[in-house]
């Protein structure tokens, strides 16, 4: 008899209401059996599957009038979210913690358009968001830190500015090893390549100072409202880069 071959992939409804009635599904993100949701009535909804089961948090971020969640950003232990808020006002950066039943709004990041969050696993504590980078809507990269036990973020600075800020940062990544950083972003027509000092400050300071140049730089034709996405292993050693044109993919030689 021949042998029924197993799909590859499946799919199977866990929750048909997955807003329950707090507006539309506005953005959703995920790690670590965990699911968190936002939605176009400005709340945050917290999906835990790890026990088989789907407990459900509700977080309301912002009562502002129009309140809208743009983006959410989970780490990928699931401990720390970032998450963003149109208003008819301004824009609002929250973030929480897996075990708050509130968000801290982060006033550094008031106006700021947060468009990618870069999570440095190696850092990254049930505690700490360690030292993240945050890519912006103008090209901005820069450095986010925040303590769960702090009553505001840590740390925000702005560090480097992609093609002189006329593209989104869509996607960044960032890894930590041997004393050693390695940073790739990309925005709708462009791949970065930045590698140096584990510390993100002295890394981008030595690119500022053009000491080290601008070691990677791949250009695709394409249109600057495009959202273009990138994906890589593990140890950042190889990429596959979703641009308008299609799929480009390949390896890294980290200098």
């Amino acid at each position: 008899a021949q042998l029924r071959e197993r799909p590859i992939f499946s799919v199977e409804i866990v929750e048909r209401n997955i807003a329950r009635g707090r507006g539309a599904v506005s953005c959703v993100a995920s790690a670590s059996d965990c699911v968190v949701v936002g939605t176009t009535r400005g709340y945050l909804l917290r999906y835990d599957f790890s026990q088989g089961t789907s407990p459900v948090s509700e977080i309301e971020l912002s009562k502002a009038a129009a309140a809208s969640v743009s983006a959410v950003f989970l780490d990928g232990t699931a401990f720390h979210v970032l998450a963003c808020v149109s208003t008819d006002v301004v824009l609002e950066n929250h973030y929480v913690h897996a075990k708050w039943k509130k968000s801290r709004l982060m006033s550094k990041l008031k106006g700021v358009a947060v468009t990618s969050v870069g999570w440095n696993e190696e850092k990254v504590t049930e505690q700490s968001t360690g030292p993240a980078l945050v890519g912006t809507a103008h090209g901005v990269l820069a450095e986010l830190q925040v303590e769960e036990k702090d009553k505001r973020e840590k740390h925000f600075k702005h560090l480097y500015i992609l093609g002189e800020g006329r593209e989104p940062v869509n996607t960044v990544e960032v890894k930590s090893s041997s004393g050693r950083t390695v940073v790739m972003a990309v925005t709708p027509t462009r791949f970065y390549l930045f590698a140096g000092d584990s510390h993100l400050e002295v890394l981008f300071a030595a690119y500022n100072s053009r000491k080290i140049p601008l070691s990677a730089l791949i250009e695709l034709p394409g249109d600057e409202t495009h959202t273009s996405q990138l994906f890589v292993d593990h140890e950042l050693d190889s990429f596959a880069w979703l641009a308008q044109p299609g799929i480009y993919h390949g390896h890294i030689s980290h200098p």
